[in-house]
């Protein structure tokens, strides 16, 4: 939307046509997603390979080196978190989502909306969007495909930030009202810059600094 790819109209019918399809799971009590901090990437395989035992786990995110969060099945998450801890974790915790996004158990349902999305009429972006599947820049319409495998791709953000390093980027600006993501690339890319407005209190102080932009 902000790319005016697709009208502001457009976006909340997609929004809407996912959580349909995410509903169908998310009633069922038998999925979660867990944030792991501090662990290495071989060392988090190790703990998903042990809790696999109790159910499906995948890694649905790859928010840093360090930083990942797991989805599946919750018998299995809850395993993976203490077996995280036990290795040393900084943090390990259910996440409270109900749905096991960004892994294949919704394969299916990203193909049923792709279906869905064809209906839709994209323009190409006018401003290039950086994709957080492939890491890769949209300056064309493949905008489709990508949308319908946000549901069972996992969420590969570290390659977003080698592009914004390539790109030499030096200030990125967080909507409100998540700000999880800024913290993650203030730790990772030094010489950047991100405006974000932290707490619902500071909204008008992150205004006045992007109209210092201007």
């Amino acid at each position: 939307v902000a790319a005016r790819s697709m009208s502001f109209h457009q976006g909340l019918e997609i929004v809407v046509m996912a959580g349909d399809l995410l509903d169908e799971v998310a009633g069922r009590g038998d999925f979660e997603m867990a944030s792991i901090v501090g662990l290495s990437r071989e060392e988090l395989n190790l703990v998903c390979s042990v809790a696999a035992e109790s159910g499906e786990v995948y890694l649905a995110n790859i928010n840093s080196p360090t930083h990942f969060v797991l989805s599946g099945h919750k018998k299995a998450l809850v395993a993976a978190c203490d077996g995280a801890i036990r290795r040393g974790a900084i943090e390990a915790k259910l996440l409270g989502i109900g749905t096991p996004n960004h892994t294949n158990i919704l394969e299916s349902r990203g193909r049923r909306l792709a279906k869905q999305l064809a209906t839709v009429q994209f323009q190409n972006p006018a401003v290039p969007i950086v994709e957080h599947i492939y890491g890769q820049r949209i300056i064309e319409c493949n905008i489709l495909d990508l949308l319908s495998q946000q549901l069972f791709m996992p969420v590969k953000w570290t390659r977003v930030m080698d592009v914004v390093h390539r790109k030499g980027i030096d200030t990125l600006i967080a909507l409100p009202p998540e700000t999880g993501l800024a913290e993650v690339i203030e730790a990772n890319l030094e010489d950047v810059t991100v405006i974000s407005p932290g707490e619902a209190g500071d909204l008008e102080a992150w205004l006045g600094q992007l109209a210092g932009l201007s």
